[in-house]
């Protein structure tokens, strides 16, 4: 029977992985550091190991290999952000084959948010005006037309992200984003709309799994999504794949321009997602299973 070691230090993110793996009949175990490991809610058995390092790599490679070893894992799955970024250069070091993935250098290029806007631009996916900042002085003599949207290069969550209505408040937003530990940031033009995600799952450019949704809030207590399909979505992410000859899981945000009823991207996440396993269910797609028959 096929297991899958997934690696993870978001709980959430660790949590939506073992949901689609049970519900696909796999044997699941997860493995991170404090607190995933000790989390109660976790439906399956978790392993303490360090954070992921480039700077301890053999010991960790070591570690995980024999976790892997010890829980008869089949396959290796990174669940978030930084296991993910992680694998992509060390996994292949470690024995069981890993779920797929793109190189590091793709996956930088697409999560880090200055290169993903320049790549956009290059393959003329419809994207809004967007510059990089490096310090607030720069924001201040922006020349693109507010509201603006303020965002740390590299981030996620929302965290040290902001709306401003001018370029006065812009500089003041970005200088709270840099006192914040933010390196650089991008200053985008607001698109105002309906946010949309496209989740996929692609083979060398091509897209093999798909499912679109749009967040319908708290219901009940509950974070619920409604997915749906949209052809206008559907092609960005295809284009996207094709012209970096993407491998590997992706969630797309964009957003439905009110002004214009069409969509635009406006960033890329090469990982999962924390809605994963409600995505996979409404949509039919279990995308752990499909990607693990890839490797």
């Amino acid at each position: 029977m096929a297991h899958a070691l997934i690696l993870a230090e978001k709980p959430r993110f660790a949590g939506a992985l073992c949901a689609m793996g049970r519900a696909a009949g796999m044997g699941v175990s997860i493995a991170g550091p404090p607190p995933v490991c000790r989390f109660k809610h976790l439906p399956a058995r978790a392993s303490a190991i360090p954070r992921f390092t480039d700077a301890e790599t053999n010991a960790l490679v070591e570690q995980i290999g024999r976790v892997a070893a010890r829980d008869g894992a089949t396959h290796l799955v990174a669940a978030d952000t930084g296991w993910t970024r992680w694998l992509c250069q060390y996994g292949v070091h470690i024995g069981p084959p890993c779920y797929p993935m793109p190189r590091r250098e793709l996956f930088d290029a697409l999560f880090d948010k200055a290169s993903f806007s320049a790549l956009a631009a290059r393959d003329q996916l419809p994207h809004p005006p967007t510059r990089v900042v490096r310090t607030p002085r720069d924001a201040a003599s922006i020349d693109i037309d507010p509201p603006y949207v303020i965002k740390p290069c590299w981030g996620e969550g929302g965290h040290l992200v902001s709306r401003a209505e001018d370029r006065a408040s812009c500089a003041e937003r970005t200088a709270h984003a840099f006192a914040g530990g933010c390196a650089r940031a991008i200053v985008q033009s607001f698109v105002p709309g309906q946010d949309v995600d496209l989740s996929l799952l692609a083979d060398d450019g091509r897209i093999v799994a798909h499912s679109v949704q749009r967040n319908l809030g708290r219901v009940d207590g509950h974070r619920r999504i409604e997915v749906f399909e949209h052809d206008g979505v559907l092609d960005i992410g295809r284009r996207l794949c094709e012209a970096t000859s993407y491998t590997g899981i992706a969630h797309l945000d964009m957003r439905i321009d009110e002004r214009s009823g069409e969509p635009v991207i406006l960033e890329c996440n090469p990982r999962f997602w924390a809605s994963a396993e409600q995505s996979a269910r409404l949509a039919g797609v279990n995308f752990l299973a499909l990607g693990l028959g890839i490797t």
